[in-house]
């Protein structure tokens, strides 16, 4: 047992400290107190950060989901656009066949309608032609008809009118 109080005794001495080394741990203490209350400060404000950046990631991951449809939606409505661009050219490519297909049906027609008016006008210059012969040769019995009434009415001074009626009658004349 005395050996037990002589390291207690050991033991108490040695703990003990002079008074300046004390001040001097104690205002070491207080420093690293200030300074472990400057570390949680700024620990706290890093926690704060890091919190608001992870909000503003989860907010970030939001608009870019959001965004990521968005952009599938516009690809979709872009696709549709191309099918339908792609349908019109074919479209378009059909109508302009179609119009080239008029185009020479109406060039056709017109250049028959060309070719008819031209027969029509040399029909209707053989027609007039054939008027003109038919006007003459019109004119020209006209003219030997009333030869004929004249030597007719010569020759009924001359002749009976019973004979002058045979005589008409033979070449073509009927009295009623």
């Amino acid at each position: 047992m005395k050996n037990r109080v002589y390291i207690l005794i050991i033991g108490l001495l040695a703990s003990c400290v002079s008074a300046k080394r004390y001040k001097s741990l104690e205002a070491n203490h207080a420093g690293l107190q200030a300074e472990y209350q400057l570390s949680q400060k700024g620990l706290t404000s890093s926690q704060n950060v890091i919190a608001d950046l992870y909000n503003d990631r989860d907010s970030l991951s939001i608009i870019v989901y959001k965004q990521t449809l968005r952009v599938k939606e516009l690809e979709h409505t872009v696709n549709d656009q191309e099918q339908k661009i792609g349908s019109s050219i074919v479209e378009v490519q059909t109508l302009t066949t179609e119009v080239s297909r008029l185009t020479k049906w109406v060039d056709d027609l017109s250049q028959t309608c060309k070719t008819n008016a031209e027969i029509m006008r040399r029909t209707m210059d053989d027609l007039n032609t054939q008027q003109l012969k038919v006007l003459n040769l019109s004119l020209a019995l006209q003219r030997f008809d009333s030869m004929q009434i004249s030597s007719v009415k010569r020759a009924k001074k001359q002749l009976s009118e019973e004979k002058i009626r045979r005589s008409l009658e033979k070449v073509g004349f009927v009295f009623y």
